[in-house]
């Protein structure tokens, strides 16, 4: 659901299944971001979501979005990056056309072909562990304020960046 105005600058949206541990990082940070505090950024959960679904909901939002996920970069578990969508290599799955094994690059790429025109960055962070379980692993638990603090900072010079303040 969004949170705050829809007429801000940003919205910030947490992926994941908070039910494989890890992979629900970016659904357990937005839900602590308290996007309240920050002028001109909205929050959205979209948890467990296909490509087909994220597609359509850039449409429908239809202003720039920061996608909060876990990413495997061959980081440590727990460091973080900031991505715009040039830079980011997403890995597809050609084998199976369903669409729930297709990846967030097919979700924009799709996006963008009906017209979908905002900027878009990704901040992701190294998973530990993506099995079954409720829970964070030990080690994203432990960074969690930490990445909390980041991804605050991050969503602050986004944002200060597309209205030209500090």
């Amino acid at each position: 659901m969004i949170r705050s105005s829809t007429q801000n600058e940003l919205v910030v949206i947490g992926l994941g299944n908070i039910h494989r541990r890890d992979d629900g990082i970016g659904v357990r940070l937005v839900e602590r971001l308290d996007c309240d505090s920050i002028a001109d950024v909205d929050s959205l959960i979209w948890g467990d979501s296909d490509s087909l679904s994220i597609a359509n909901d850039l449409l429908e939002l239809a202003k720039p979005a920061l996608f909060v996920d876990c990413a495997r970069m061959g980081l440590r578990p727990g460091d973080w990056r900031l991505f715009d969508e040039t830079s980011v290599l997403f890995k597809e799955y050609s084998a199976n056309y369903s669409t729930h094994s297709t990846g967030l690059g097919s979700a924009l790429a799709l996006a963008r072909n009906l017209g979908y025109q905002h900027s878009v960055h990704f901040f992701g962070v190294e998973p530990e562990d993506v099995l079954l379980g409720d829970s964070l692993s030990d080690t994203l638990n432990e960074e969690l304020r930490q990445l909390v603090g980041a991804l605050r900072e991050t969503v602050r010079g986004l944002v200060a960046e597309r209205t030209g303040g500090d």
